[in-house]
């Protein structure tokens, strides 16, 4: 690929890239600046709920069998990438 298509194509890419963010920006601003910081216990419970334990996935019987496998492939890769990178401070 030439140089200039590919800086044209940089150039339209990140142009889309700041459209997009600029709408969904004006979208998260109309809320204002209400931070909620009640019940924090109760939100972490269910942050690890859905988030991490991936609760809902088993109600979908094919497709949550299917993501279960990709989430937890995901978790493998991500702990993999830790313990290589904790090993690159470990002298042996």
């Amino acid at each position: 690929m030439q140089p200039y298509v590919a800086g044209i194509l940089l150039v339209v890419g990140w142009g889309v890239f700041l459209y997009s963010a600029s709408k969904r920006w004006k979208l998260m601003t109309l809320g204002g600046n209400d931070l909620p910081m009640d019940r924090l216990g109760d939100r972490f419970a269910k942050m690890f709920k859905f988030a991490i334990a991936q609760a809902r996935m088993p109600r979908h019987k094919w497709a949550g069998i299917a993501h279960m496998f990709i989430y937890a492939g995901a978790m493998i890769m991500l702990l993999r990438g830790l313990i290589m990178f904790a090993r690159g401070f470990v002298a042996d």
